[in-house]
């Protein structure tokens, strides 16, 4: 069910010290979103942002006010292609600059999970876009997440948690002394020379080679299983299911149709991943920056 934006406004009319905004087809983030919240309640009221909840340009439109009134932002996205999510980076883009709202100095850090592959520079891109904006960053965290098929692999396991209790330690004391941004910036961008001259490639071509998915109205239900589950609201199930423009593919349509009309080749998939892995793949599976 979609949320109603101005329900949360309502809920409180006190601007949260802490803002964590994500987004997670597939569940990874929203846990590490989740675990972050719990270790930087200390630090005051902390509340919790899933952009898939917001399609409307009325919610769109809220949510970047409400993050307008808020001092320290939390940005999570997982990793497709090697960079963010489409409407993360939208919601990057429409920020108002830090210095333009509250009036003590803003505060940003970043999140992502990644499967196996490569987090490309979507830290590096995300924080630079938040830097360019007057915001602190205070640092970035990233963690390997199972794949969607993935289903019995359990996440986050033991050392996942303790990185994460790890990161936001580290933000809470960087919030008085913040990491000069060039040293931060040079961390970010520790890719291998291999994947910094690939990155472009994958980035052109790699939606050419992602599994298609497929339909079969004759096993369709209209349930509308798949337009709830998908986190970009890009299916609408009225008639028949119908795909527009945005799709990542994350595949929880396929995964969440009860009869097998929405379908992919998932061994196709498994095969390209494990083409990925190797060719820009081996980088750390947890790290704090």
């Amino acid at each position: 069910m979609k949320t109603d934006f101005l329900t949360n406004i309502e809920r409180s009319k006190v601007s949260p010290k802490v803002g964590i905004v994500y987004m997670s087809p597939n569940g990874s983030t929203r846990d590490v979103a989740n675990l972050l919240v719990k270790e930087l309640a200390v630090m005051g009221e902390v509340r919790l942002f899933n952009l898939s909840d917001y399609e409307s340009d009325e919610g769109r439109l809220e949510i970047q006010n409400q993050l307008a009134e808020i001092p320290i932002l939390g940005i999570g996205t997982p990793v497709y292609q090697l960079t963010m999510l489409d409407p993360i980076k939208h919601l990057l883009k429409g920020l108002p600059s830090a210095s333009a709202t509250v009036n003590e100095p803003r505060k940003a850090f970043c999140f992502t999970t990644f499967g196996g592959v490569n987090s490309g520079k979507t830290l590096l891109h995300m924080c630079t876009n938040l830097h360019s904006r007057g915001f602190e960053i205070l640092g970035a965290l990233k963690l390997l997440a199972p794949h969607f098929y993935d289903e019995d692999v359990e996440f986050p396991i033991r050392e996942d948690r303790t990185l994460v209790l790890e990161f936001a330690v580290i933000v809470r004391q960087r919030l008085e002394k913040p990491v000069e941004w060039n040293v931060l910036k040079k961390k970010l961008n520790c890719m291998s020379t291999k994947v910094k001259v690939l990155y472009p490639f994958v980035r052109a071509f790699g939606r050419f080679r992602v599994t298609k998915i497929e339909f079969d109205k004759d096993l369709c239900t209209v349930c509308g299983a798949c337009e709830n589950a998908c986190p970009v609201h890009a299916i609408t199930a009225q008639d028949l299911p119908r795909k527009r423009n945005g799709c990542l593919p994350c595949f929880n349509c396929v995964m969440a149709c009860p009869t097998g009309a929405m379908y992919a080749d998932v061994e196709e998939a498994r095969s390209t991943i494990r083409f990925n892995e190797k060719h820009v793949g081996g980088e750390p599976d947890r790290e704090i920056f």
